[in-house]
């Protein structure tokens, strides 16, 4: 047990913050403001590399075609990360950020090919989520890159994680603590200057990661009691977009504690509820199990 944490949860969440301490000392042109900037096109990198490194570590060389369905959504945060660094190297407008959306949606839609959820209006679906949130998160991401980001990725990850491991997913769930092990790690180096704010890299990654794991958990949990509950992570998100605020305002302490309270109250009556339900489902088949009746 030890051993996989260190390889597959310690090691990605290293990996994630070289990136982006790498990616810091590599920006060293123009003000400090403008270096914290162009450091943090890197936290997309950093997450989807944390994300695959732990699925390959737990399931060995990646191929194509994926050797298990669900790795397909190791390509598609990958291709995401990738869109979100392309479009952190040009200005950071409006029609950047829908053009990043949609590319992050195309790729879900296309590498996520899952059980129960594999048909045209799923895939439909999950693109038209892809497409608000990261668009939603990329442009608040421009208000507000600051500490909220990685803090509220440790939530929404860690949530993740847990609900995979209640349904018996133990790879994916651990993976998922690998990427909130990485914002963490992302969170400590931003709190001492040494990585860059979040940019919409990483807004366009979060948004992506937490919709096809959220849509993958699901697919692989067809008994859970409680399937709605997996919606919860990815509604959560919109809590970044609280603690941004609107255009005219400034974002101040009050509102990120407002909108990092609407993360963790989504994220933790998700796991909280889901809980719950499989224990109370336990307990009554026991019981019909030992009914005379």
């Amino acid at each position: 047990m030890i051993e996989l944490v260190l390889k597959a949860v310690a090691a990605p969440m290293l990996l994630g913050a070289a990136l982006l301490a790498i990616a810091h000392r590599l920006a060293r042109k123009g003000d400090d403001s403008a270096r914290l900037k162009r450091g943090g096109a890197a936290w997309g990198a950093a997450l989807a590399a944390a994300f695959a490194v732990s699925v390959f570590v737990q399931d060995g060389t990646p191929r194509w075609p994926p050797a298990a369905r669900w790795h397909g959504t190791v390509h598609a945060i990958a291709a995401a990360a990738l869109i979100g660094l392309a479009a952190s190297s040009v200005k950071n407008t409006f029609a950047v950020c829908g053009a990043a959306a949609v590319g992050a949606a195309i790729a879900a839609a296309g590498f996520v090919s899952l059980p129960r959820v594999d048909a045209v209006p799923w895939r439909g679906s999950l693109c038209a989520v892809v497409a608000v949130l990261a668009f939603a998160l990329g442009t608040v991401s421009r208000r507000d890159d600051g500490w909220v980001w990685p803090v509220g990725g440790v939530v929404v990850f860690t949530a993740l994680s847990g609900l995979f491991m209640q349904s018996h997913f133990a790879k994916a769930a651990v993976a998922c603590g690998a990427v909130a092990a990485c914002c963490g790690g992302g969170g400590v180096l931003m709190l001492v200057r040494r990585a860059g704010g979040f940019s919409v890299a990483g807004a366009v990654t979060v948004a992506t990661a937490t919709a096809v794991l959220s849509l993958t958990g699901y697919a692989y949990d067809p008994s859970g009691p409680l399937p709605w509950t997996w919606m919860l992570p990815t509604i959560s998100l919109l809590g970044f977009t609280l603690a941004a605020g609107g255009r005219a305002t400034k974002p101040g302490l009050p509102r990120k504690l407002i909108g990092l309270a609407w993360i963790f109250v989504f994220c933790a009556a998700a796991v909280g509820l889901d809980a719950r339900a499989r224990m109370s489902a336990t307990n009554e088949a026991a019981n019909s199990a030992y009914s005379p009746y």
